[in-house]
């Protein structure tokens, strides 16, 4: 982790598991080098709003009612609240990454994927000795897909690590034992 530039970490999201395991890894980091946490779960249009609730200048609540988490992400906030909660207990920033559609195929998963891009190139631009950990949905973080994007246009090959949780199996499996 140390090493990279580039965190690609694979989030189921319906799985409280997937958080955790970003959780444990960002706090290793602690300490140690300097992290932007990029994350899919909120809109990049609602950036600024990140922002003031990073710095303590919104509550909870009021971020949660802004960004519409209920409606436009859905999955339960209290798995996600522990990653925002090291963001500000460390000072580092946070990215919002998302760009959604009304609907949802090939072409606008690309598309989305092209919009994070962008976001995390302009990111490393800023600040290349910081870790940008990256949380987003295990499609997304394919070699091929978004760490592909990212990293090709970038000048001195930034190094990357992708995190694979591949929850499905076990997901499925708890679920057919209704656990």
């Amino acid at each position: 982790l140390l090493k990279a530039n580039f965190v690609f970490g694979g989030d189921f999201h319906a799985f409280a598991q997937a958080q955790k395991v970003h959780l444990r890894a960002l706090r290793e980091l602690s300490g140690q080098k300097k992290v932007t946490l990029a994350m899919e779960c909120i809109e990049s249009k609602h950036q600024k709003v990140l922002d003031r609730f990073i710095s303590h200048k919104i509550s909870e609540e009021e971020f949660l009612k802004k960004i519409q988490w209920a409606k436009k992400w859905g999955f339960p906030w209290a798995q996600y609240r522990p990653l925002f909660e090291i963001v500000k207990k460390n000072g580092w920033r946070c990215l919002a990454l998302n760009e959604i559609h009304k609907s949802t195929s090939y072409k606008t998963l690309t598309s989305r994927d092209r919009h994070a891009a962008e976001i995390l190139r302009a990111a490393y631009k800023k600040n290349r000795d910081e870790i940008i950990y990256v949380i987003y949905g295990d499609l997304h973080i394919a070699k091929e897909r978004l760490p592909q994007l990212v990293t090709a246009k970038l000048p001195g090959s930034p190094r990357s690590l992708i995190l694979y949780l591949n929850p499905e199996k076990i997901y499925f499996q708890l679920v057919r034992k209704n656990l």
